[in-house]
């Protein structure tokens, strides 16, 4: 589980829960607009539920650029979802949260399938950092640390 905020031109990793301690410290890819599942969620502000992203047409549409690829990735990224997280009136994207599994099928686009509930947990962890955003925006408006330093 990756949590990206938007930061510029870029959707950088904030924070990562991963099977191994050790990864989660580690520097995790930046994504621009339109770049692989993260940058296209961005791109289209919308969900990307993967069933398999070793699918051909799967690479095609979710374009990961060379400098960004690792050699296990095929291995890792077998199942997707991405959840856009958005705040404020407008609705604006402030990031999303992705979670990747190494077994095909872990997430469906299917909502009317019982064994879909992973997508589920997913939304629901996009809301709840929605929250937390939203609230710390109002405690934390634009302008307030240019007051501070007066």
């Amino acid at each position: 589980i990756s949590i990206f905020r938007v930061e510029g031109d870029e959707l950088r990793r904030a924070v990562a829960l991963r099977p191994d301690p050790l990864e989660e410290r580690r520097d995790g890819r930046s994504w621009k607009r339109g770049e692989g599942f993260a940058g296209m969620a961005w791109l289209r502000s919308a969900e990307v539920i993967i069933a398999d992203c070793n699918l051909p047409e799967v690479a095609a549409a979710y374009v990961v650029p060379e400098v960004k690829r690792a050699n296990t990735d095929h291995q890792r990224y077998r199942s997707m979802a991405v959840v856009p997280i958005r705040v404020g009136p407008a609705d604006e994207f402030w990031g999303a949260v992705a979670v990747s599994s190494d077994r095909i099928g872990r997430f469906k686009p299917d909502p009317g399938n019982q064994r879909t509930k992973n997508v589920e947990t997913v939304r629901l962890i996009a809301r709840t950092v929605e929250l937390i955003a939203a609230g710390f925006d109002r405690c934390n408006p634009p302008g307030l640390a240019e007051l501070g330093s007066m």
